[in-house]
């Protein structure tokens, strides 16, 4: 047993030497590309490469799945390595045309640990902070950038990051442009909430609610923090579009909009699959499903639930509360179960209501 588990390791090993030629080829794909001004992106020539591989497979006796999984996961990361080495010198160049040489991070957690990462990728001197001095410390190392020890010297930064609760964003942000009145140094501050409603009460997005040197751009990344910095992620901005936020992440899909669309979308996008997954979960935990059967829809709709109770209830519960929106996705929620209800004692109906449901969707 041992020689084969010697084996195969030495084959996998072979693979990943090969995806790493493959993908030091792909970077000079990417200059070739960025020479003709070519789209990374190539459905074609993908699918054709994909449907090649498969036949390959097909007659040298893989499994053709397998196969065709391989091949979309190298292709896939093929596309990030491009990218990765097409748009970070724009990145860098923006950066410094902008006279952002320094970064702060406030809040050390998951997403904003994100942001360290990316512009620390960037070049930039990034520093962490965070009210909890232990994590941003231990934050600090495995990220490779520095670690602020006070308010004070990380507000200095030229570029100010606030990762941090939804409640605790609007102080913070008034924190700051205090701070900012204090200089005469241009400063940028950029906020990632998923809600924007409090901020807005606060007054914050209007005209003169921050001083002249100071300029503010509200976001919410719509990818967790997880995603892969040079996959093709969407940014919602807040308002119209400044520029600044599309140079520094130039290969995202940005859509700008009110602060009302914007929570309105939220409600559906987050509370509606936040409010169905947490019911089905608490549906679930009070029966016991015998050992070793499974089903692909439970499954999937299970799965999918663990993932998200792993996470920070906090943030959860920051999410539904601070949305004026949230109640609807609750009442359409409890409508729709209403309707099904009714549907599942009428067999006509219900395939109406299936067909027309799946007409809208697919």
């Amino acid at each position: 047993m041992k020689k084969y588990r010697d084996d195969v390791q030495e084959i996998t090993r072979s693979i990943l030497d090969l995806a790493l030629a493959r993908q030091n080829l792909t970077e000079h794909i990417a200059e070739v590309k960025e020479a003709s001004g070519a789209d990374i992106e190539n459905h074609a020539v993908e699918e054709k490469l994909s449907s090649e591989m498969t036949d390959y497979a097909k007659s040298s006796g893989l499994d053709q799945q397998l196969a065709r999984r391989i091949v979309e996961n190298l292709i896939e990361y093929s596309k990030i390595a491009q990218r990765k080495k097409i748009y970070l010198k724009s990145i860098k160049a923006h950066l410094r045309s902008s006279k952002v040489k320094s970064v702060s991070i406030f809040g050390a957690g998951r997403m904003g640990g994100w942001f360290a990462k990316y512009f620390v990728d960037a070049g930039s001197k990034v520093l962490l902070f965070d009210d909890d001095k232990t994590l941003a410390r231990k934050r600090a190392r495995e990220l490779g950038c520095g670690f602020a020890k006070s308010f004070e010297e990380a507000a200095k930064s030229d570029l100010i990051i606030v990762a941090i609760p939804i409640k605790a964003t609007t102080e913070l942000l008034g924190k700051l442009t205090t701070y900012a009145k204090t200089s005469t140094a241009t400063k940028r501050i950029m906020e990632i909430s998923s809600v924007k409603s409090e901020i807005e009460r606060a007054g914050l997005f209007a005209k003169n609610a921050f001083p002249e040197n100071l300029n503010f751009y509200s976001i919410h990344p719509m990818f967790g923090p997880g995603a892969n910095q040079f996959a093709v992620n969407i940014l919602v901005e807040i308002g119209r579009d400044y520029g600044f936020v599309k140079a520094i992440f130039p290969h995202y899909r940005t859509f700008h909009m009110s602060v009302q669309n914007h929570d309105r979308l939220m409600a559906t996008m987050l509370t509606l699959p936040h409010v169905h997954v947490l019911s089905f979960a608490d549906s679930v935990a009070r029966k016991k499903i015998p050992e070793g059967i499974h089903g692909p829809s439970f499954d999937a709709i299970l799965e999918l639930s663990k993932r998200m109770l792993k996470e920070s209830e906090r943030v959860y519960y920051e999410i539904e509360s601070t949305n004026p929106y949230a109640e609807r996705a609750l009442v359409e929620t409890l409508n729709s179960v209403r309707k099904l209800r009714k549907l599942m004692k009428d067999e006509s109906a219900f395939k109406k209501f299936f067909k027309e449901t799946g007409r809208a969707l697919i």
